[in-house]
């Protein structure tokens, strides 16, 4: 299984790695100036249109009196995203979905780019340069909300309750962030640059809740792969990869043989179709009754799931 990135992806991960192998270069590890430019170089270029620096300086004061301040020179702030044309986007997602389908089983970092050894290096250089907020800023991605899956009887349905530590909300904000420097799903191979992210457990929460915060249970992913993902599981879960597949390539066949010379007046915003010309008012309106209707449909499926008869009943009514 090969990382399933386009040119621009490729461009930005290899640039990291440039960056990377540069810091290993003795004349620049030897040479303070030097290796702080290299190691503002490596983040600034990894958080691409997700973070940029601002100058400033902070002071972190340690609980433990026994451990000095640490003097931190940067913030972080909003950058301006990467822009993405749709079919390049299309392609990705149809890439992924095929990948999906063909591969059952993901093996975990066996994509990233980095070794045991580069990944630390990595987490470390994100340590010694972002102000503390900014380090944990990714700590508690993928703990809100989750509930007990139906094995757990009278826990079924309600929220799994998290308590972590200072240093496991930095370690697993860390963990993250190599991820997006590494720029690729690091089990799966998926492209992460200049795509929308979201935290996936390697083990589902809501039937592995004692993992549900631990730092080797949490990746960085493809949104619009973990959303089409829903909640489905085994055969569910191939089947509901293999119907977005198809409507995928449907919609590349569509845009490659559009020849009718109208321009098109609808874009895609994630999953969800909005006009052109829409403002942002609008556009967050569409959003939000889309994960609306998104959310009624996972009750839907969890109502049917949990009541064979009805399910039964239904389908009896439907097609008889």
């Amino acid at each position: 299984m090969s990382q399933l990135v386009n040119a621009a992806q490729r461009a930005n991960q290899q640039k990291t790695l440039a960056y990377l192998d540069s810091l290993q270069d003795p004349r620049v590890a030897g040479d303070a100036l030097l290796k702080e430019i290299g190691e503002l170089a490596l983040i600034q270029n990894a958080m691409k249109g997700r973070r940029d620096f601002v100058s400033g300086s902070d002071t972190f004061e340690y609980k433990d009196p026994n451990k000095a301040p640490r003097q931190q020179q940067f913030a972080m702030t909003e950058a301006d995203p990467v822009e993405m044309s749709e079919r390049d986007l299309l392609s990705l997602e149809i890439a992924e979905a095929k990948n999906a389908i063909e591969n059952k089983v993901d093996i975990p970092e066996a994509q990233s780019p980095f070794s045991e050894t580069e990944s630390r290096m990595v987490g470390d250089i994100f340590r010694r340069n972002l102000r503390q907020g900014d380090l944990n800023m990714y700590g508690k991605e993928g703990t809100a909300n989750r509930k007990y899956g139906p094995e757990f009887g009278e826990l079924a349905g309600s929220t799994i309750p998290v308590n972590m530590s200072p240093e496991q909300v930095t370690d697993r904000s860390v963990k993250l962030y190599v991820d997006i420097a590494g720029g690729v799903d690091p089990d799966t191979g998926a492209g992460l640059y200049g795509v929308n992210l979201d935290a996936m457990h390697r083990n589902p929460a809501a039937h592995y809740p004692d993992q549900v915060a631990t730092v080797d249970n949490i990746k960085f992913g493809p949104r619009h792969m973990n959303r089409g993902d829903g909640d489905a599981e085994g055969e569910a879960l191939r089947d509901r990869r293999k119907s977005r597949l198809v409507n995928l390539q449907a919609k590349r066949f569509a845009m490659e043989n559009d020849d009718s010379g109208v321009p098109p007046t609808t874009k895609m915003v994630g999953s969800t179709v909005v006009p052109l010309d829409a403002s942002p008012e609008l556009t967050q309106k569409l959003l939000d009754a889309d994960k609306r209707d998104r959310a009624e449909a996972k009750l839907a499926r969890q109502v049917l799931k949990e009541n064979p008869t009805l399910a039964s009943e239904l389908n009896t009514l439907v097609f008889g």
